[in-house]
């Protein structure tokens, strides 16, 4: 839903690009007292200026703008201990002891994909499986639909999704149109749009030191949500700290550090999951 509308805006705001380098093109050239172009060479002209657009645009997202993960993050990405980390198609598969329940990540927007790294590992470490779903351009909702191919995939008798920030809001989306295979939400600094009442259950994560985390919005989402929802304030936390790519633009600073917060995340996470299933028996190690 919400990466249909963005494709739809986008299309939209390169064709009117393209009819935007056509016109000028063509005043230019009547000013010069030259013979207007051919119908096809302005269609094909057009059609080449948005092409160009949007090459720019993907590599400026790509490079530029991203929340780039922290070295210390990427160690996360190799296999080790109980953890045995792979590479799949748009996905990072952290596979730990637990054989019982899995949870699927979206990363927040313009944050580099491996800065969650240390969250998944420490989440399959204790008995959670964990699918850190890579975004195209980094934005959540132009990959919402990537869950689809892990479920197809996969197989485990609970399925959580999951996100972070605007993550969060794709991940809700996807999970208001794909009611069998999910059994709850996990929110970590963020909010829904659709309706996920459906849900047997939903569990919000942020902290109190977050200035990016739209609290009003939260709230004004809050009848969306099922009736078994869980909520958990991080006291000293922040926004950024759910990951590990830095400082954030607009945040607030955090009195905990990032490690505690991470620590903090995966207990409510666990906690939300054993009360959720019923005394579920986690595979990890406390």
């Amino acid at each position: 839903m919400l990466g249909t509308i963005f494709i739809v805006v986008s299309v939209v705001m390169l064709a009117i690009l393209a009819l935007c380098a056509v016109t000028a093109a063509g005043y230019v050239r009547k000013k010069m007292h030259k013979p207007p172009r051919s119908v096809w060479f302005r269609i094909t002209s057009g059609v080449l200026v948005a092409a160009l657009f949007a090459a720019v645009t993907a590599f400026t997202m790509e490079n530029v703008i991203d929340y780039k993960a922290d070295s210390s993050a990427l160690e996360y990405l190799e296999s080790g201990g109980s953890v045995n980390v792979t590479k799949e198609r748009y996905t990072y598969f952290f596979d730990g002891p637990g054989e019982d329940t899995a949870v699927i990540f979206y990363p927040g927007a313009l944050v580099q994909t491996e800065a969650y790294a240390p969250l998944m590992f420490m989440l399959a470490e204790r008995g959670v499986d964990t699918f850190l779903v890579d975004m195209p351009l980094h934005i959540a909702p132009l990959g919402e639909h990537r869950a689809d191919r892990i479920f197809g995939a996969h197989t485990y008798r609970r399925w959580y999704m999951a996100g972070h920030s605007l993550g969060g809001v794709a991940a809700s989306d996807y999970s208001a149109v794909n009611r069998n295979d999910i059994s709850g939400m996990i929110f970590l600094a963020s909010y829904t749009v659709s309706d996920i009442s459906h849900l047997g259950s939903a569990c919000s994560i942020y902290g109190t030191c977050d200035k990016v985390f739209t609290v009003e919005s939260y709230e004004n989402s809050r009848g969306l949500f099922p009736a078994n929802f869980t909520e958990h304030l991080i006291d000293g936390g922040n926004h950024a700290q759910f990951a590990s790519y830095g400082a954030q633009s607009g945040d607030g600073e955090a009195l905990i550090s990032a490690d505690e917060q991470k620590r903090i995340t995966v207990d409510a996470i666990l906690s939300y999951i054993e009360q959720d299933t019923g005394n579920l028996t986690m595979g990890g190690t406390e």
